[in-house]
C-alpha cells in the first residue's frame, strides 16, 4: 500500500494544479486587457489630436466623427465656420471678414489663428500689411504669418516688408527669424551683425520689383491698347 503514496501524492498536486490554473489565466488575461488598455489611452496622450488642414469654402464644415468630445471645442471655431460656407460671398470677401476675426481680441487664439490660416489661403494681399499694422500681433499668430510667408516667394515685396515688420516683434524668436529670413532673401552672406544695413538692402529691393511691376503692368496696357505692338 505504502509503495501507492507517492502516485497519489502525484494525482493531488496535478489535481490542485488543474483547478487552480483556469483562475490565474483569467487573472492574466485580465492583466494583459488592461494592460492594453493602459497603452492604447497613452497612445491617443502621446500622439494628441491632428491639426486641421485648410479646406476649400465649397467643403463646407468638416465632420468630427471619430473626435472626443472633450476635443471638439479646440477643433470647432463656428465663427471660421459660417464664413467659409457662406456661398454667396466671394473669396475675397471671406477673406475680409476673416481678417476681422484675426484682429478681434474678444474671440478665442485658436479660432484667430484658424481664421488666419484659411485667410491666407484666400487671398494673401488682404493680409499683406497684418505684420505692419499690428506691431504687438500675438506670438501664436505671428508664428503662423511668418511660416507663411517663408513659404511665399511668389510674392517677394509682401514677404519683404513683413519680414522687416517682424524684425521690431517684441518676442525675440520672431524677431530674430525675421531677421534671417530677410538677410537670406536680399542675398547678404556677410553675416555681419549690422541690420541697418540688410533694411537698406531690402529696401533697395522693394523699390526694384515695385518698379519692374509697374513696368510689367505698363508694357500690358500698351499692348492691350495696340494688339499690332508685338
Amino acid at each position: 500500500m505504502k509503495k501507492y503514496f507517492p502516485l497519489l501524492g502525484i494525482a493531488l498536486v496535478l489535481c490542485v494544479i488543474w483547478l487552480v490554473w483556469p483562475d490565474k489565466r483569467v487573472k492574466d488575461e485580465s492583466v494583459v486587457a488592461q494592460d492594453a488598455k493602459q497603452m492604447s489611452s497613452a497612445t491617443r496622450s502621446e500622439l494628441g489630436s491632428e491639426p486641421r488642414l485648410p479646406r476649400k469654402r465649397s467643403e463646407g464644415v468638416p465632420s468630427n466623427d471619430g473626435i472626443p468630445p472633450q476635443e471638439k471645442e479646440a477643433f470647432d471655431s463656428p465663427e471660421v465656420d459660417m464664413i467659409l460656407t457662406d456661398t454667396s460671398i466671394t473669396d475675397d470677401e471671406a477673406a475680409r471678414r476673416l481678417r476681422r476675426l484675426v484682429e478681434d481680441s474678444s474671440i478665442r487664439m485658436s479660432s484667430r489663428g484658424e481664421a488666419l490660416v484659411h485667410g491666407l489661403n484666400l487671398s494673401i494681399d488682404r493680409f499683406a500689411d497684418i505684420a505692419e499694422q499690428s506691431s504687438d500681433l500675438p506670438y501664436e499668430l505671428a508664428e503662423i504669418f511668418l511660416a507663411e510667408m517663408m513659404n511665399r516667394n511668389d510674392v517677394p515685396v509682401i514677404q519683404l516688408r513683413s519680414y522687416l515688420a517682424l524684425m521690431n516683434h517684441p518676442e525675440k524668436e520672431i524677431a530674430n527669424q525675421s531677421l534671417e529670413q530677410l538677410r537670406f532673401s536680399v542675398g547678404d552672406d556677410t553675416h555681419e551683425e549690422n541690420e541697418l544695413r540688410i533694411i537698406e538692402l531690402a529696401m533697395q529691393k522693394i523699390n526694384q520689383l515695385n518698379a519692374e511691376d509697374e513696368e510689367s503692368k505698363r508694357a500690358a496696357q500698351s499692348t492691350s491698347r495696340d494688339p499690332q505692338a508685338e
